[in-house]
């Protein structure tokens, strides 16, 4: 599809937004993807030399569902679909039902799966949708066996925006030097109510021009990893965090460091754990010497 096409689709898609949202502003909720295919680096061609070669994925026969979970009148579990199809690289779906715009009642659970062939096992993304909901997903071809299906940019998981916790970060000092190689994504090791020792991941979602959003929400303040990781050059980093209700973290380098991650949320447990120490002077000193 070339860019003329691009441009036309999108306004299209949005004029019917518009069209249909003329009574129930910002109801309508859109699921927009994109491909990108990343070409080999010098370390990537090595490491391929002594692999057998992999062509480029095809997306002629892939299919995108998207669908989430709810209940019959029996108090029954089950499956409701809101689109069953085709997915290219420039991807642009309104969510509907009978043809009619669907209008999620509260902040749903959203699962986007892709299946790129028939025999393929299905690459799936968790999200969190409400009415007017923007979800941008991206299929990332890398040179490699590793290929990605990730949200773009930002990702969101709140169910209560009372516990809500958001993650951001500029990462340009990381010096990346191929785009759209770095993710990053938020786990957490805990023991719920019961007793029950649980994990929990937030994303990953694609690094978008050096910059990414993670929301999400807990229940009560919980010890997490934060992962940054990048495909082309192998590199990977990791900050300690706490994710607590109405928490606010922006991740940056430590000092003048450019392999160290901090995270900064300036109030909370995370604040009186983490940051007491990991920014005062001393602790910076000895890093950066």
């Amino acid at each position: 599809m070339n860019n003329f096409q691009k441009v036309l689709s999108l306004f299209v898609a949005f004029a019917l937004v518009a069209i249909s949202n003329a009574g129930h502003p910002d109801a309508f909720s859109i699921v927009s993807g994109e491909f990108i295919a990343i070409e080999p680096d010098s370390k990537t061609e090595a490491v391929a030399e002594e692999t057998p070669s992999i062509e480029p994925v095809d997306l002629s026969e892939a299919v995108l569902t998207i669908s989430y979970e709810t209940t019959n009148s029996a108090g029954e579990s089950e499956t409701q679909s809101l689109y069953e199809g085709p997915y290219d690289e420039h991807f642009v779906h309104l969510l509907q039902v009978d043809d009619q715009p669907f209008l999620f009642s509260d902040p749903t659970e959203v699962k986007i799966s892709l299946k790129v062939t028939e025999e393929s096992d299905p690459m799936t993304i968790n999200t969190v949708m409400d009415s007017g909901s923007d979800v941008r997903i991206v299929y990332v071809d890398h040179p490699g066996p590793r290929d990605e299906f990730l949200v773009l940019g930002s990702s969101n998981q709140v169910l209560n925006a009372e516990n809500k916790f958001s993650i951001t970060g500029d990462l340009s000092f990381l010096e990346n030097d191929s785009p759209h190689t770095m993710s990053a994504f938020a786990w957490a090791t805990f023991v719920n109510s019961e007793g029950e020792r649980q994990s929990k991941q937030w994303g990953p979602v694609l690094v978008e021009d050096g910059s990414f959003q993670i929301d999400g929400d807990v229940d009560r303040p919980v010890t997490a990893t934060l992962y940054i990781r990048n495909q082309s050059s192998f590199f990977n980093a990791t900050a300690r965090i706490i994710l607590e209700p109405q928490g606010d973290l922006k991740v940056a380098k430590l000092g003048n460091q450019t392999q160290e991650l901090s995270a900064v949320s300036g109030k909370g447990y995370h604040a009186q754990l983490i940051e007491s120490w990991q920014q005062s002077d001393e602790y910076i000193a000895l890093v950066e010497a």
